[in-house]
């Protein structure tokens, strides 16, 4: 930091520093690493997603109160993460169903849709005893055990 200046250069500073605010890049760097690299570095970036989601799935579990369902909570995530989704069926028939289209996978937190489907997958896993299914169009969680 300059020790002295002057009005105008302190003025310029002022309003400088008003557009150049510290901004996180990670998740910049992190979508570059994935669109431009080998297929094995993709999915090695996707299955820390995968775990990151599940230890956060995990932790969740783990204050969670008894009375309340993985279902709940599974839910809570997508909507808090702005994720459309389908739910319906009872007991062991329950699922969530989301759709894979571009629109509704890019949530709040996560611009990234590989690593959204990634970490939805790892948080779900954490929660739910059940079986998660996918295939191009869409995730199905069936959080009951069969």
């Amino acid at each position: 930091m300059a020790k002295t200046g002057s009005f105008a250069r302190d003025w310029q500073l002022i309003k400088l520093s008003r557009d150049l605010k510290p901004h996180n890049i990670s998740e910049e760097v992190l979508n570059r690493l994935i669109e431009d690299s080998d297929e094995e570095t993709a999915q090695k970036i996707e299955k820390i997603v995968v775990d990151i989601g599940r230890r956060d799935g995990k932790s969740v579990h783990e204050r969670m109160s008894t009375s309340m369902d993985p279902e709940t909570v599974i839910e809570g995530l997508l909507i808090a993460s702005g994720i459309m989704y389908e739910s319906g069926g009872s007991g062991r028939d329950f699922v969530i169903e989301i759709a894979l289209d571009e629109k509704n996978i890019i949530s709040s937190s996560i611009q990234n849709p590989k690593l959204n489907i990634a970490y939805i997958t790892g948080f779900a896993a954490a929660l739910a005893p059940g079986r998660i299914e996918n295939d191009s169009k869409s995730i199905r969680i069936y959080p009951k055990d069969i």
